[in-house]
């Protein structure tokens, strides 16, 4: 069974999504994008980057961050085993 890695960025402003971390299944790459998750300072955009790891070679969901007022701006598959 093949496992995959993948690395995302997200960048926007205000309210960071948690609940996107458990939709995508991914998580904080760095202690660094843990604090740019919820340090929010009067509408200043900030980067986060993200990490999966799993059995399905899939992507962000685009779509449903864009909603969340969120862009995803990256994304690398990193590498995948089998």
């Amino acid at each position: 069974m093949k496992l995959y890695y993948h690395k995302f960025s997200v960048e926007g402003s205000g309210h960071f999504p948690h609940d996107m971390l458990r939709y995508d299944g991914c998580w904080p790459s760095t202690s660094e994008d843990v604090v740019a998750m919820d340090f929010e300072e009067d509408g200043m955009r900030r980067r986060v980057t993200l990490t999966t790891i799993g059995h399905k070679d899939r992507t962000a969901t685009v779509e449903r961050w864009r909603s969340f007022g969120w862009d995803v701006i990256k994304h690398t598959k990193e590498w995948e085993v089998t």
